[in-house]
């Protein structure tokens, strides 16, 4: 049988989930793979299709409306997709009830992260968390990103281990990767010739900025060249900001919103920080390493897997301010040690992440169950 991938994103931010989702349509098109995106109006990952021209369809209700499915049954219906791949909570939901009784579709769900510890424990991680679980009496298959997102399905969740696949995230890397100092944001906010720590990710809870600010409170006094450029959006931005003020960060701290020049931003800093609670196999981290760009890291999840503490990353427990502090510190003081963990990090990314990999393997389930 022909396949025919109908790929579910129903967010509205870009993060990583999005990014293997347009691999993946990107990979599709040039295969003439019969393809499609179901995305929200006005979302992220609409707009990153729109303006590569790759396939998408429009979801005319909001991803916590039950009326998502019927649609996603006409779209299925009138389309013969064959396999529906869903990327988040809300998708996984609508997409695999929409398909219930109908012939010759079948359902994966691709797991990111794992959405009780992303959640930290809340009510909405649990119900995440049940969300899988009604997907496989629903008889889906599972794709795990990282080996701590297939230890979490197998361990926490309780699937059975012949359910789920273990595809990495994967990145493209450039041949020669260099720094580069004339981005137009670091000149906009003359940061040319200062020592740029960046973050780059959603503004949640989980992501662990709290302790990252904590920390740069502590070490402000002894590096003046010290600055934190925080990239994306989320919703405790208005509370970090106080948080910032309140710590008299101001000066050194600066909030960029979201970009879609991160690779380029990258570059043009000298440290990568992830003080993340819990993580999956984050792409910002890859795409950090794709830069040469030295990673200071939590030892949380598939970071904790793929870094090794001093050889090709700094590695710290999560929510431990000091050890944040003496990482920042460590990383500020040693220049050529930090890089030298950098070129170990893109030696490692280059021979173990292969976009090629990544697509063949998700080919292989989708052939699988057709």
């Amino acid at each position: 049988m022909t396949i025919a991938p109908l790929i579910v994103d129903l967010s509205l931010r870009y993060g990583g989930a999005d990014v293997r989702v347009l691999a993946l349509a990107q990979a599709f098109a040039e295969r003439g793979i019969r393809y499609n995106v179901a995305v929200l109006d006005d979302s992220d990952i609409q707009h990153r299709l729109a303006s590569e021209g790759l396939n998408y369809v429009i979801v005319p209700h909001g991803k916590g409306n039950p009326l998502v499915a019927p649609f996603m049954r006409g779209l299925i219906n009138k389309e013969k997709y064959t396999v529906v791949d869903a990327h988040n909570p809300q998708s996984q939901l609508w997409s695999h009830t929409a398909t219930l009784g109908m012939k010759g579709v079948q359902r994966v769900s691709t797991i990111h992260s794992s959405y009780r510890l992303e959640h930290d424990g809340s009510v909405k991680g649990h119900s995440y968390e049940q969300i899988i679980r009604l997907n496989a009496m629903q008889n889906c298959r599972f794709i795990s990103v990282s080996e701590a997102v297939h230890d979490y399905l197998r361990q926490t969740v309780g699937l059975d281990d012949k359910r789920i696949m273990l595809i990495h995230n994967s990145i493209v890397l450039p041949e020669n990767p260099q720094p580069n100092k004339a981005h137009p944001l670091i000149q906009e906010i003359g940061w040319q010739d200062k020592t740029i720590v960046v973050v780059v990710g959603r503004i949640e809870t989980v992501k662990g900025h709290e302790f990252l600010f904590r920390a740069l409170k502590s070490v402000k006094p002894i590096y003046s060249q010290l600055r934190c450029l925080i990239v994306g959006e989320g919703r405790i931005r208005d509370v970090l900001e106080a948080q910032v003020a309140e710590a008299k960060l101001d000066d050194i701290v600066h909030f960029a919103g979201f970009r879609n020049d991160v690779n380029t931003i990258l570059s043009a800093c000298e440290i990568f920080a992830i003080p993340s609670l819990s993580e999956g196999l984050p792409y910002a981290l890859l795409e950090a390493a794709s830069q040469k760009v030295p990673i200071l890291a939590s030892k949380v999840g598939g970071m904790a897997e793929l870094l090794t503490h001093m050889q090709n990353a700094y590695l710290i427990p999560p929510s431990d301010t000091p050890a944040l502090a003496e990482a920042l510190r460590w990383m500020l003081d040693n220049v050529e040690k930090r890089q030298a963990m950098a070129e170990a990090a893109y030696t490692l990314v280059k021979d173990t992440f292969s976009m090629e990999t990544m697509l063949e393997q998700t080919l292989a389930i989708y052939q699988e169950l057709a």
